[in-house]
């Protein structure tokens, strides 16, 4: 049985790829919690887009 041995090129994220999983993460995060929410409170979901991004550039 052979050993596989990964360097760290192989292992380590790039700092663009890390860049793209974040911004994508809080679109998808934001898709799902903006008109969850609006059904919820009953405001619109342009109040609540202005909210959320705000809150996620915290």
């Amino acid at each position: 049985m052979a050993i596989v041995t990964l360097n760290e090129w192989e292992i380590a994220m790039k700092t663009t790829e890390r860049i793209f999983n974040a911004l994508l993460f809080e679109a998808i995060a934001l898709a799902i919690i903006i008109p969850v929410s609006a059904l919820i409170s009953g405001k619109g979901t342009s109040e609540l887009v202005i909210v959320g991004i705000a809150l996620s550039l915290l």
